[in-house]
């Protein structure tokens, strides 16, 4: 925690950041009360009910917050030991991926608005947030020291947020990346795969650079399927690519387009080559490269992304990642990688980390 303290100046009063969020918040919430009466928006966003989060739980629970739907699998695999000793409720900020966690054995809900007023009534034993999902109104209604941040994705310090102050902070450098919790490795060989090249997470910005790697993929009868991330971008990638078979047909020199949500894990379980999103366009940022490499798959990303995720360039330099040049020629290649010693490495810091998180929970437990 000291080192945390120094490297962002934890020891300066944040007494203007509280004075910004108590004046942004009070704004939200009564402009989330008036959203909420407009029939159209409540049904997208289910604004009503995040302002009245915890008033069908009577019991005090230990919350779980996670934004995507990567953080929620993620944080679903640190759920399951503990849901026969605690009352869980695991929430998150997308309508999409709460649709998809309702599926699963767990008490899901939509994320609470963050405001105070909205939080008032919590019984809160501790609370859970996944890599970025720092929220200040969060914190202060749980109280700092019952918070833990796992798998922390942090480049800067969090605006109306004392990180030195939480109860538990685990950040990826050296706490490794918990998205691997509980998988075993695969050695990165080709056979048995169904899939040449899956594109994950594309957004229509990565259009351009798209076109090219499916030009280079249509040469070597590459089976391609592309995962948008964002399901109301599915009739801008019709548009662009032309004719496409939907998942889950797969053919030799064409292109399947994923048009559902939960699909990425049993994609990638059945593909030769990954190919991440996020990294082809400078205003994105890149997503997450262990889901490929844990089932896998050769592992490639683009130019973009490596100046913000400190292991990226570390794992490029290491053969683990491949990046593409302009001509996307590496795609025809078939590289072995070293990932399956760095899997190795990685799971033996989360397991540390792992085990200290549990010390945290047991020390709230005897308090």
């Amino acid at each position: 925690m000291d080192g945390l303290r120094s490297h962002w100046g934890f020891d300066t009063e944040m007494k203007w950041e509280n004075c910004i969020i108590a004046v942004g918040e009070f704004f939200l919430y009564y402009l989330a009360v008036l959203l909420s009466k407009i029939e159209r928006l409540n049904r997208r966003y289910l604004i009503k009910e995040r302002l009245n989060f915890g008033k069908d739980i009577p019991n005090e629970f230990l919350w779980f917050h996670g934004a995507s739907l990567g953080e929620c699998k993620m944080l679903l695999k640190v759920i399951h030991p503990l849901k026969d000793r605690y009352h869980i409720v695991l929430t998150t900020q997308k309508t999409e991926v709460l649709a998809f966690l309702k599926k699963e054995k767990c008490l899901c809900h939509i994320a609470p608005l963050p405001t105070k007023k909205a939080l008032k009534n919590l019984k809160v034993k501790a609370l859970v947030l996944g890599e970025n999902e720092l929220w200040p109104a969060y914190v202060n209604a749980v109280g700092e020291k019952k918070v833990a941040l796992i798998s922390g994705r942090l480049y800067k310090k969090p605006f109306g947020i004392n990180l030195s102050k939480l109860g538990f902070v685990c950040l990826q450098k050296d706490g490794g990346n918990w998205k691997l919790l509980k998988n075993s490795g695969q050695q990165n060989v080709f056979f048995k795969k169904d899939i040449d090249a899956s594109f994950i997470s594309f957004h229509k910005e990565e259009i351009k650079p798209l076109l090219k790697m499916i030009e280079v993929g249509g040469k070597n009868n590459f089976t391609m399927v592309i995962i948008p991330r964002r399901l109301e971008e599915i009739n801008f990638f019709k548009k662009h690519l032309g004719e496409v078979l939907k998942y889950p047909k797969i053919q030799k020199g064409k292109i399947t387009l994923v048009e559902e949500f939960g699909k990425v894990t049993e994609i990638l379980e059945n593909s030769k080559r990954g190919i991440v999103g996020g990294s082809f366009s400078k205003k994105l940022g890149i997503h997450n490269v262990f889901e490929p490499l844990e089932k896998g798959a050769y592992t490639f990303v683009g130019p973009y992304g490596r100046k913000k995720d400190f292991y990226i360039n570390e794992m490029i330099s290491s053969g683990i990642l491949i990046q593409l040049g302009n001509s996307f020629k590496e795609l025809e290649t078939e590289i072995y990688t070293t990932s399956q010693k760095y899997l190795e490495k990685e799971r033996e810091k989360i397991l540390n980390s792992y085990n200290s998180f549990i010390e945290f929970l047991i020390g709230l437990a005897q308090r």
